[in-house]
């Protein structure tokens, strides 16, 4: 339609030209259409109508310049006669009332005609670049995007002062629109080969017949749930794995349903390949043309297979024991031995809990069966997936963790016993229990089930000599380790209340302009007796005790407090990034926090970047969903942080309302010797600018990697090939010498 609305534009204006003109301006705009229409590359094309701009107008050069949808700003897209040194001077052009022709248009939404750019002011921003390359007149004109709105200019400069006549107008005029054109159809050809891999990627059934109800397509996830290949399914009918379990006037209601509100979604049985008949969703939608008429229908199956779940409920009742739910003793032992005959290191830990036998002769074997089952209940909340745990005798349950780091066990142990402490109501009466705890660990401290069973069980023993509601390992080492990280957590709540924490701040730098837009707050603990620590040591155990909260909110408070002193030194585009622990996502009031510490340092939004790992955004858990929401809600940007080492995916990436996202340093730091590492960084680039997000690399250690990112179309970039994490005094000075460095270029 656009083209055509060119030809038709371009007809009825043809007469005020003469005829060898009009001649010349018809042969450009069809050259063009005809590329269009041949689907040739976008970027080509535009160089062609640049070319022909400028046999058209001899003695000038065209360009074509896009505005940047994040910052703002102008950036040469084409222009294939103007000097490299031009185009690097030309990038990051600001629109405003001094930035040439193209900045003028974008700033006054007009077409800006200048015949002598050494003297008009509007040129007084770009005044050294008119003089450096002769420059002397600059006509350029808006181009527009598919909404009509604009998306950048298309300039004619002369080496002479001129003005433009009918024909040169005309020229661009023509020249812009053709621009758009060709632009909007390479979005929407992108826009397509996205749609495309999110159809393929779908985890749920997706068929697509036409009016006619033959399947024209379906994805792969359908071809598994039916069990019929694609060849098989296109050109019949959904009668193909229709059930026959529903009568005729189910069918009669469906397609009424389509035709009064074009959708229809429901439970429906249908049969595979192999007969198997199963319950599925089904969701129809029916796609309209242009003049109205149904053209495609479009349906989604989620496979509700009862067979399955009705399996899962027999085997439960046969491995599980009948009064906690939990596994049996025989299912636990095998899950532990499994993972022996695998060599897989894992930890058995044994509950009792202290003083049961009160209860039952207090309150009863009913009571106590009550507290038992109470008590299985909180185990299985704790424990992850990865986790298991059994009823092994009357009151002492066995849990099986993957956890090897003592750290991580000492915290799963904490929240055990945390749990089980809780109070609870039996008959009227309030009962505060207690657990001790006794660890063993495979292969460290036994060869097989049973000796690290009894390896456990002295240890237990060892606990409830001690005092009970305490936690022993078979080793003695490994009761020193727990005492040391016992120790941490006392030392981090009185670092916290003396205020021994400090940020450093590592620069971000942009990678096509070279300035520091940013800079990542990293964490430091200036022990009076260790001296500077660096978080590896103290992060996991403030995260395991839940101090990261508090520490987590003097971290965003001093950074803001930081960035919003930045902003008054006069680097107000600089932009803060902090590191959020799931830990403070899952604590209520987070956004509030984050919306706070904005408010009291009078800090805009977007200068704060918070970097959130693919676990924090992949969990579906309710209130994980809402605090996203909620931070989203207070205007500040959102990063992936470390992508690539967990499992975020394109699909699930396209729900996620984040801003940027960071390669992890593990795959930057092989980019150079590694092709599979180099691949999986330009994927994940072209993947994200695919969705608008910024891409940061981290770990840039050399200038070799600094120009492959560059090459690749990485936007920014941190590591010690820029800067070390700086203390805030020696970061400020790092401002400053950019600062006096970029004025004294100017």
């Amino acid at each position: 339609m656009k083209a055509q609305a060119v030809e038709t534009h371009a007809a009825s204006n043809l007469t005020i030209l003469a005829a060898d003109e009009q001649e010349a301006i018809l042969d450009f705009q069809q050259s063009i259409l005809r590329a269009v229409l041949s689907r040739g590359d976008s970027r080509s094309m535009v160089v062609d109508i640049c070319h022909l701009a400028e046999m058209l107008l001899p003695n000038a050069v065209a360009t074509v310049m896009l505005q940047d949808r994040v910052d703002g700003k102008l950036y040469v897209y084409v222009s294939p006669s103007v000097p490299d040194a031009a185009v690097r001077r030309l990038n990051g052009l600001v629109p405003g009332p001094g930035g040439g022709s193209c900045g003028n248009v974008i700033y006054r939404g007009a077409p800006q005609f200048v015949s002598n750019t050494f003297a008009d002011p509007r040129w007084s921003d770009l005044r050294e670049v008119a003089y450096d390359f002769n420059l002397c007149s600059c006509w350029s004109v808006p181009v527009l995007g598919p909404d009509d709105n604009i998306i950048g200019t298309f300039a004619l400069s002369s080496f002479e002062h001129r003005s433009p006549a009918a024909f040169h107008r005309k020229l661009l005029d023509t020249g812009a629109t053709l621009i758009g054109i060709v632009l909007s159809h390479a979005q929407w050809q992108d826009s397509l080969r996205l749609y495309g891999r999110a159809f393929e990627a779908a985890e749920e059934g997706m068929v697509v017949t036409d009016a006619e109800q033959l399947i024209v397509e379906v994805n792969p996830s359908m071809q598994r749930i039916l069990g019929y290949t694609r060849d098989a399914l296109i050109g019949r009918t959904p009668a193909l794995f229709a059930s026959g379990l529903h009568p005729e006037a189910f069918y009669a209601s469906m397609w009424q349903d389509l035709s009064d509100a074009g959708a229809w979604s429901g439970e429906i049985w249908n049969r595979r390949k192999d007969g198997e008949v199963f319950p599925a969703w089904l969701s129809i939608k029916a796609i309209p043309g242009a003049d109205g008429r149904i053209l495609n229908y479009v349906g989604v199956f989620t496979d509700l297979s009862s067979a399955k779940a009705a399996e899962s409920a027999i085997q439960h009742l046969s491995t599980h024991d009948a009064l906690s739910g939990l596994p049996n003793r025989t299912v636990f032992r095998t899950r532990c031995e499994g993972r022996i005959e695998s060599g897989v290191a894992f930890a058995l830990v044994c509950l009792n809990m202290d003083d049961f036998r009160s209860v039952n002769a207090l309150l009863g074997l009913a009571a106590g069966d009550r507290v038992l089952n109470e008590t299985a209940r909180r185990l299985r909340e704790v424990l992850g997936a990865a986790d298991s745990a059994c009823r092994w005798n009357a009151d002492e349950f066995l849990v099986m963790t993957p956890a090897a780091e003592l750290g991580a066990l000492a915290a799963l142990c904490a929240r055990l016993a945390a749990s089980v402490g809780i109070p609870l109501f039996i008959d009227g009466r309030v009962l505060s229990l207690s657990a001790s705890q006794g660890v063993a660990q495979y292969p460290d401290d036994a060869a097989n089930f049973d000796q690290l069973l009894a390896q456990a069980t002295s240890a237990l023993e060892q606990a409830k000599a001690a005092g009970k509601n305490i936690v022993r390992y078979a080793r003695t080492k490994a009761n020193d380790t727990a005492r040391e990280h016992f120790r941490i957590a006392q030392d981090l709540r009185r670092a916290l209340a003396k205020r021994e924490f400090e940020l450093h701040y590592q620069p971000q730098i942009d990678l096509t302009t070279g300035r520091l837009v940013g800079a990542e707050a990293l964490l430091r603990w200036r022990d009076p007796d260790r001296g500077l620590i660096a978080p590896g040591v103290f992060i996991g155990i403030a995260e395991r005790t839940g101090l990261i909260v508090d520490i987590g909110a003097w971290v965003i408070d001093t950074a803001c407090a930081d960035a919003a002193r930045w902003a008054a030194l006069g680097h107000r585009d600089l932009r803060v990034s902090v590191n959020v622990s799931a830990v403070q996502m899952r604590r209520g009031g987070f956004a509030a926090l984050v919306d706070a510490a904005l408010q009291r340092h009078g800090l805009s939004p977007t200068q704060l970047d918070l970097e959130l790992t693919e676990s924090v955004f992949m969990d579906d858990d309710a209130a994980m969903r809402t605090a996203f929401m909620d931070l989203k809600g207070t205007g500040t940007c959102l990063s992936i942080d470390d992508f690539g080492t967990g499992y975020s995916s394109l699909a699930y990436l396209r729900r996620l309302e984040v801003d940027r996202l960071k390669i992890d340093q593990a795959f930057v730091r092989e980019l150079t010797d590694d092709a599979d590492a180099a691949a999986i960084v330009s994927a994940v680039i072209s993947m994200a600018h695919a969705l608008n997000l910024v891409v940061v690399a981290e770990g840039v250690e050399d200038a070799a990697t600094m120009l492959h990112l560059q090459a690749l179309g990485c936007d920014e970039a941190q590591g010690f090939h820029f800067d070390r994490p700086l203390p805030v005094v020696e970061f400020e000075q790092r401002l400053a010498q950019r600062a006096a460095a970029g004025h004294s270029r100017h």
